[in-house]
């Protein structure tokens, strides 16, 4: 495996893992009780911040987060900040 494989992997960055060309194929899943599918995904502003989202890492599966708040535009196109209680970190997004 190459140095930027490697260090995809070690990342939060899911745009690194993306960019390593190691992004899962998609696949069927199941919604968790108290959440839904949305035909039409809500407006990604300021409103946002608050929501609760599920979201599927690479190495650890899926994760509850909570959205802690939209970040300014910038060269990583990250769009918000996410909260895992679990595992008690933050994370940058493109949602």
């Amino acid at each position: 495996m190459d140095s930027g494989a490697e260090d995809a992997l070690d990342s939060d960055d899911e745009t690194a893992l993306h960019d390593a060309g190691l992004e899962e194929p998609a696949q069927p899943c199941w919604i968790p009780e108290g959440m839904c599918a949305v035909l039409e995904p809500p407006t990604l502003d300021k409103k946002f911040v608050k929501s609760i989202i599920l979201f599927k890492w690479f190495h650890v599966g899926w994760q509850l987060g909570r959205v802690r708040k939209k970040l300014p535009t910038n060269k990583d196109n990250f769009n918000f900040q996410v909260f895992y209680p679990c595992e008690g970190r933050i994370a940058k997004h493109t949602l």
